[in-house]
């Protein structure tokens, strides 16, 4: 997803939760064993039991928080991530757009659509975002969740309208 607006400088804290974030997001993990993976921190040795998915998202966990990444964060993101669907829809929800927008924004996500979304202010452009193809509407969620709605949920009441042109 390719973002067409003046850059800014991420925290630390913010890159460490999207190295996170992908880490799980590319391998499709399910919270299930982010939960396991965490409550095994702090063990020696893993044992013979635990699955190959909980075992690398452990030895990541454990090597994040070897550098001062906070484990409570881990939990939080993984909450993040099975929530990720309703999340965005009850957002979106909450945007001071019209039925039709708030529908678009929606099918964006269920129907796993690509294109470029923009984002008007009284006429003129505020911002535009690209959207690739996501392997899953949970991953095209996610990163909406984190890119898009953070802005519109931040813009002014004023005239804001959506577009979107679909990929071919």
């Amino acid at each position: 997803m390719k973002e067409n607006t003046n850059g800014n400088n991420e925290s630390l804290d913010d890159k460490q939760n999207a190295e996170f974030k992908n880490f799980l997001i590319e391998a499709d993990y399910s919270s299930d064993d982010v939960m396991n993976a965490y409550l095994l921190l702090g063990a020696a040795e893993l044992d013979d039991s635990v699955s190959e998915a909980v075992g690398l998202i452990h030895a990541k966990m454990q090597e994040m928080s070897d550098d001062g990444y906070p484990i409570n964060r881990f939990i939080e993101i993984a909450n993040e991530l099975t929530q990720a669907l309703d999340n965005f829809k009850n957002t979106v929800e909450e945007l001071h757009l019209s039925d039709q927008e708030k529908a678009l924004l929606n099918s964006i996500v269920s129907e796993n659509r690509s294109g470029e979304i923009q984002v008007h202010t009284n006429g003129s452009v505020s911002f535009s975002l690209e959207i690739e193809e996501f392997e899953s509407s949970k991953k095209l969620a996610i990163e909406l969740n984190t890119v898009l709605l953070p802005k519109l949920t931040g813009m002014p009441e004023d005239d804001i309208s959506v577009w979107f042109e679909e990929s071919v």
